[in-house]
Parts: C-alpha cells; sequence; structure tokens
C-alpha cells in the first residue's frame, strides 16, 4: 500500500487520471458512459471521490476488475426501464465506492480460480497425452 506521505499532488494526479482511464476504456468496451481522464484530474469533485476509492483501495487492478463486474449485470447495461446505464458518477457515490470494490477483489479472485482451474486442466491433459505415447493408457 502507498505512503500517504509519499503521495505527491503529481503522483495522485496520474492515479486519477489513471482510474478514469481504465473506467473510460471498459466502459466503452462495454457500452457504458465513459469519460474524459483528463476532466476527472481538473474537476475537484471527481478528484476528491476518485482519491478517496484510493485511500479504500490503492490497487487500479482491483477497481478495473469491479468495472468489469459492473458491465455483467444487464440492469448496469441499459437493461432497465429507463434504459440508464452506469458512469462514472455512479461508482464515485459514497454509497457505491465500497461495493464496487468489493465486486473487484471478488472478480479478481474468481478469474483467478478460473485460471488456476485451466491450468491444470491442460497440465492434466499434457500428462494423459504423454501417458498415451508411453503406452501407459
Amino acid at each position: 500500500m502507498v505512503s500517504e506521505r509519499n503521495v505527491t499532488p503529481a503522483g495522485e494526479d496520474l492515479w486519477v487520471r489513471t482510474f478514469a482511464e481504465r473506467w473510460r476504456d471498459i466502459a466503452r468496451e462495454h457500452g457504458m458512459k465513459a469519460c474524459v481522464p483528463e476532466a476527472c484530474v481538473r474537476d475537484k469533485w471527481r478528484r476528491k471521490r476518485i482519491l478517496e476509492c484510493r485511500h479504500l483501495c490503492d490497487d487500479i487492478g482491483v477497481w478495473a476488475a469491479g468495472f468489469h463486474a459492473l458491465a455483467e449485470n444487464p440492469w448496469n447495461l441499459g437493461d432497465n426501464p429507463r434504459g440508464w446505464k452506469a458512469d462514472l458518477a455512479y461508482i464515485l457515490r459514497d454509497q457505491n465506492r465500497a461495493s464496487i470494490m468489493e465486486l473487484g477483489m471478488a472478480f479478481q479472485d474468481e478469474v483467478e480460480a478460473r485460471r488456476q482451474r485451466e491450468r491444470l486442466e491442460a497440465e492434466r491433459q499434457a500428462k494423459e497425452a504423454k501417458d498415451m505415447e508411453r503406452g501407459e493408457w
């Protein structure tokens, strides 16, 4: 975790921009409302809320996983009576930040578990193929 004493305004700008860029890219990929990262650095409300996200968890990967997890729910993609789609303001609301961070952690765990299962299956198949070649099948 990054120590608050080591965070400079320039470092904060980079973190805010990176957070907003990840949201923009994932939102575009899934048809949600994107944002302009540079505007997030300049806008006091967005900047403050994004830095509050950093205080919850300073791992951009966790947040990106949370954004992907949001995209798995059709409601957030406009499949609702109003056609509403998730946007950066939704993520930055006080009542949503911790939930999205937790979604990201769970999503990362799920992705890692899936990768491990795939790795184990590939190893099992490779072992079976070698056994068949040696006639030990």
